[in-house]
């Protein structure tokens, strides 16, 4: 099933940031048909991710297991491909925050 990258784009931010702050966030994959939940909550050196399912589909496997250090390393590696291929198209949102601090800062969700 194809989805639309950009319902996680705009979520990315607060994603990073809840992680950073709070060990814990989530992605709300909204589109019509797919229509889940995905929660990330640091456990010790963990990050527990669950799946939520608002449609009939049901997640093989609900709860899955993430150490914390490749689980940050996804997401900023996440941010950072997406910014740099902003700056790569000449976007003029390139040189906005949180695009920007995304490729200069060496990001890293823990702080």
């Amino acid at each position: 099933m194809s989805y639309d990258m950009s319902a996680l784009m705009e979520q990315l931010p607060e994603l990073l940031r809840r992680l950073k702050s709070e060990g814990r966030g989530e992605v709300d994959f909204y589109s019509q048909g797919v229509e889940r939940v995905v929660t990330f909550e640091r456990v010790a050196a963990a990050y527990v991710l669950r799946c939520h399912s608002r449609t009939s589909w049901k997640p093989s496997p609900e709860v899955e297991y993430v150490e914390s250090v490749k689980m940050e390393s996804m997401v900023a590696e996440l941010a950072s491909a997406f910014s740099t291929g902003l700056e790569a198209a000449s976007s003029e949102i390139s040189t906005l925050e949180p695009f920007r601090g995304w490729r200069s800062q060496g990001f890293g969700v823990v702080a």
